[in-house]
């Protein structure tokens, strides 16, 4: 059901978003923002269908944001954390970007190809441990204090 959900409702929104095709039909260079626009949102939304790893980092991302509200963050810590999750979500839309690109290269196993591909994962994954260790500068100690006090509850 909810599988069913998610599909119509990606199927909206592209249809919503267009399908990126200029005016003549061919696609080709944006003449105005709100094409460039939408061309990016359809992009973004292609990749979170795509994804699996997107999905779960917008989904780290709503919960970081939950704990931003529920901890009361500083203004700071939500322009270090926001620059954190950015940084993944769109390191990980140029890696999707990557792929594709190295998979219309070469049909067949190339090892420059594989290096190409690993690099770019290289550098999402070099954001994501940035993410967890910002993380636990601005959430560890809060969280330890949460933990603290529900132990001294009991």
């Amino acid at each position: 059901m909810i599988r069913h959900l998610r599909g119509a409702a990606f199927e909206l929104a592209l249809k919503l978003l267009a399908d990126g095709r200029s005016e003549n039909g061919r696609p080709g260079k944006n003449k105005n923002f709100g094409r460039s626009l939408k061309n990016a949102l359809r992009g973004l939304l292609l990749t979170f269908a795509a994804e699996r790893n997107f999905r779960f980092e917008c989904f780290m991302a709503v919960l970081v944001a939950v704990a931003g509200v529920a901890y009361r963050i500083d203004r700071i810590e939500w322009a270090v954390v926001s620059t954190n999750i950015f940084l993944v979500l769109a390191l990980e839309a140029k890696n999707t970007a990557t792929e594709l690109t190295v998979d219309i290269a070469t049909k067949e196993y190339d090892y420059d190809a594989k290096s190409s591909k690993d690099a770019s994962s290289g550098a999402v994954l070099l954001a994501a441990v940035s993410s967890v260790i910002t993380a636990a500068f601005i959430f560890g100690p809060r969280f330890a204090g949460t933990v603290l006090s529900l132990l001294d509850r009991l």
